[in-house]
């Protein structure tokens, strides 16, 4: 797409996009722009502040959403449905056994791949967690690639 046809409203910088998918800006461009499929720029706008230095990159927002849509597997994750009390307190293990993706039990090391995450939830007794605070960081998984750090997530007093 040449630079006068899209619209400056519909335009954002890599980083902008990817942080509206909960990426990082490294992600899409070590992993993505390099890609040949991937939408080329549309425009460039000048440094904030008119700081020095090359005019960082425009894209077509929709290019960029339709693009992701397109790659197999780099969507969130299927939806974790959980059959039981969301108040409950249960090992990593046990909500496992009983919470479902797409149709299929919920791997224990698909669970257990997160724990060390700072924004997993904390266990309220030893090593129990509250179900509904597992169910809620399982479905809010962004898929591959990185996360963006210090995501607010509401935790349980």
């Amino acid at each position: 797409m040449d630079q006068g046809t899209t619209p400056v409203s519909s335009r954002v910088t890599l980083a902008e996009w990817a942080e509206r998918h909960g990426r990082t800006v490294g992600t899409a461009w070590s992993h993505w722009t390099s890609r040949p499929d991937f939408p080329r720029p549309v425009g460039r706008r000048p440094r904030p502040g008119g700081a020095p230095g090359t005019a960082i990159a425009e894209y077509d927002e929709a290019e960029l959403d339709a693009w992701l849509a397109a790659q197999p597997g780099m969507g969130p994750p299927p939806p974790v449905a959980f059959d039981g009390d969301i108040e409950e307190l249960l090992t990593l293990s046990a909500f496992a056994a009983r919470a479902q993706a797409a149709g299929k039990t919920l791997e224990r090391s698909t669970i257990y791949q997160y724990r060390d995450r700072e924004d997993f939830p904390k266990p309220v007794n030893g090593r129990f967690y509250r179900a509904g605070d597992v169910l809620e960081f399982m479905n809010s998984r962004p898929g591959p690639g990185n996360r963006l750090r210090g995501s607010a997530r509401r935790r349980r007093a």
